[in-house]
């Protein structure tokens, strides 16, 4: 998959950049946020049957990260990130329908957990507002419940994508993004989030 290996290509270099950094670093802070949104998932299993398009998930995404300024132009920073997408009480129906009792609609709690591990490269970095870039492997792990509609599994994970940040003072950031995940073989997504971080 060549998008996997460049996105491996790409959250190595960051990351390695971000280790070097703190050599030539003229800041390096700690933080801690929350983001929360939500996340619009397409979900396709061929060997039960059934899809579901569109489907909009909340967003809980708890993170802990080290930001490494360079100059007022760039910045980089690591990060661990804790996600969580859910929705209760969601109404799916079979995609192929032949007879009527196999096109009952089942009703089903989606929930999907995981954690990232991301790198971010900031442009503008001293400035009151800050776009960057970022991309992050990880692992997922997707449950339905009840779960006799898909086997709960985990799998390998990654994402990218950008954003804006809102720098206030030295210590507090509000920022705006949005990403393309790919959660399993099945399951891919676009988040919108929010996000609130605190530096330290």
């Amino acid at each position: 998959m060549n998008i996997l290996k460049l996105s491996v290509a790409i959250l190595a270099t960051t990351i390695a950049s971000a280790a070097i950094t703190p050599a030539f670093a003229t800041d390096v802070q700690p933080y801690i946020g929350i983001r929360g949104g939500v996340s619009s998932h397409l979900y396709d299993d061929d060997d039960k049957g059934f899809s579901i398009d569109d489907e909009t998930l909340g967003s809980i995404n708890p993170f802990v990260g080290v930001h490494f300024g360079v100059n007022d132009f760039l910045g980089f920073s690591a990060e661990a990130e804790y996600f969580h997408h859910f929705k209760k009480s969601h109404k799916i129906k079979p995609e192929h329908c032949y007879y009527s009792y196999n096109c009952r609609e089942s009703e089903v709690d989606i929930s999907i957990n995981g954690f990232y591990v991301n790198g971010y490269i900031h442009f503008w970095d001293k400035s009151a507002v800050s776009p960057f870039l970022g991309i992050g492997l990880g692992s997922s792990s997707i449950k339905m419940d009840p779960d006799d509609l898909q086997d709960n599994k985990s799998s390998g994970s990654f994402n990218f994508g950008g954003g804006v940040d809102f720098n206030i003072g030295d210590h507090f950031t509000f920022g705006l993004m949005a990403r393309y995940t790919i959660l399993s073989s099945d399951v891919s997504a676009v988040d919108y989030l929010g996000t609130i971080k605190v530096k330290f």
